[in-house]
């Protein structure tokens, strides 16, 4: 999915897809629901071709981060170990490692973790406990997560239940809910 643009008219893809089956991940990529539209495969490397062989990924089953650029024909992706939270609000680690949430396959793929946090402070979301990919929200808040996003702040002392989901079509959204 183009989170900035509509309908088939983009050029920046990207998406979080649960690989199930071992290595090689062999697939292509189809602008629109159908391959009359075009489809995208690979031309050596991170290189992407009109038409071609399948791209291949390397790696376990797992989630991966799927980006494409089909004005510039690149791709690359990312193995997801795990997403946790990091920040002031959690109080076993605060800023200095992510702890881990628990990954279902519900909406296409969803974390969650119940903990309790502390209010007054803030967190943001981490993919494999490094900041090269993490969520925050920028204001106005709209449960919404943003790339590099601002803290997202917590009102209370408590115990929530915390979910991100992110497997459906680019419809990015985290839910922190106070027990």
């Amino acid at each position: 999915v183009d989170k900035n643009a509509s309908g088939t008219t983009g050029s920046n893809y990207e998406g979080y897809i649960n690989f199930t089956d071992g290595a090689p991940h062999d697939f292509k990529m189809v602008k629109g629901d159908n391959w009359g539209a075009g489809d995208f495969g690979s031309a050596g490397g991170t290189a992407l071709g009109n038409g071609g062989p399948n791209l291949t990924m390397t790696g376990a089953a797992a989630v991966y981060y799927v980006r494409a650029n089909t004005q510039n024909m690149t791709w690359s992706y990312t193995r997801i170990t795990t997403w946790g939270i990091i920040g002031s609000a959690v109080p076993v680690t605060g800023w200095g490692s992510s702890v881990p949430m628990t990954f279902s396959t519900a909406n296409g793929g969803t974390w969650t973790i119940t903990t309790n946090l502390l209010g007054g402070q803030e967190l943001k979301f981490r993919a494999n406990d490094d900041w090269g990919i993490n969520l925050g929200d920028d204001s106005p808040r709209d449960n919404k997560p943003d790339y590099n996003g601002g803290n997202i702040p917590i009102a209370a002392d408590g115990n929530y239940t915390i979910t991100l989901e992110l497997g459906i079509a680019g419809n990015y959204s985290y839910k922190i809910i106070k027990n």
